[in-house]
């Protein structure tokens, strides 16, 4: 059986909330959907967010006929944030 799922990438950022602090935070984002993008104090709770909206993109999908974007391979994980200090990349599977 094929695998349906993505890889979800999960960096460190810093998010300016007043004039000179920041907050540290993770943005979680999948490269096939490069307009969806979560954020949380933490990498689970960002993954765990961008899951969420994943599968609630696919519902949508699904309700409206549209079909999502090939899945990824789970054996190829992406490299596009790689350098970056703190990276990590995370395969979630959706249901079909």
């Amino acid at each position: 059986m094929r695998s349906s799922g993505y890889w979800i990438e999960c960096v460190p950022c810093h998010i300016a909330t007043g004039n000179t602090r920041s907050e540290d935070v993770y943005a979680a984002s999948i490269d096939v959907f490069p307009d969806m993008m979560a954020t949380a104090p933490s990498p689970d709770m960002a993954v765990d967010r961008m899951r969420q909206k994943l599968q609630a993109l696919r519902r949508d999908y699904d309700r409206t006929g549209q079909l999502l974007p090939k899945p990824h391979s789970p054996n190829h994980p992406p490299t596009r944030h790689r350098t970056t200090q703190g990276w990590l990349s995370v395969y979630i599977e959706i249901e079909a």
